[in-house]
């Protein structure tokens, strides 16, 4: 998504690297997804005010039960410049931090992180996404009958719920030629004629 703007603004090229970011840094590549008991979360150590507060936070949480880092914990996070992040500094986070996650489920690091505002989430498998609590609370999920499949399968539903112009209910896909008399006779004009015309050169 961002991978054209660093190079209109910086002329640096994005490189995959897995796990971490390229880009963040001149001098580095920061660590984005880390492992814990039953997946992965994503967090990433930003600099400057905007980062800061979430820094110490994590490190205050870390010290709390029993983990903490004399590193983090002595950090100048305010003035810590993440652009110009050597990739020493980065590889020192790596070791505290994945011990501290490995500990926690997603689950448990995504609640702590919410009520210590902390910018950390969980990588979310289908599953999760299948029982997220904030998607059924929504309404989220539909339920759609396949007439030609006797059951009923769930269904994404709409991305935004609007009082005056609410998004439409979400319907099978179409089978094969089911709306050919809607469009190409009602809404085309075509006649009937020239509806078996193109069905017998098998063209519909």
């Amino acid at each position: 998504m961002n991978a054209p703007a660093f190079w209109d603004l910086n002329e640096v090229f994005l490189r995959r690297a897995g796990a971490s970011r390229m880009g963040l840094s001149s001098k580095g590549k920061q660590r984005l997804l880390w492992p814990c008991k039953d997946g992965h979360v994503a967090f990433g150590v930003v600099g400057g005010a905007f980062g800061a507060p979430t820094n110490r936070a994590l490190s205050q949480w870390m010290e709390e039960e029993g983990m903490g880092d004399d590193y983090l914990k002595n950090m100048d996070w305010n003035a810590f410049d993440m652009a110009a992040g050597t990739q020493e500094q980065f590889d020192r986070f790596i070791g505290p931090l994945s011990e501290f996650f490995s500990a926690h489920t997603k689950e448990e690091l995504y609640d702590g992180a919410r009520k210590r505002r902390i910018m950390l989430y969980p990588v979310s498998t289908t599953s999760d996404i299948a029982q997220d609590m904030q998607l059924a609370s929504r309404d989220y999920w539909q339920q759609v009958h396949h007439t030609e499949l006797n059951t009923t399968i769930t269904y994404p539903g709409a991305f935004i719920k609007l009082s005056e112009t609410p998004c439409r209910t979400p319907h099978r896909a179409p089978l094969i030629g089911e709306h050919n008399e809607e469009i190409y006779h009602q809404e085309l004009s075509l006649s009937r004629e020239e509806l078996d015309i193109l069905k017998q050169s098998e063209i519909i």
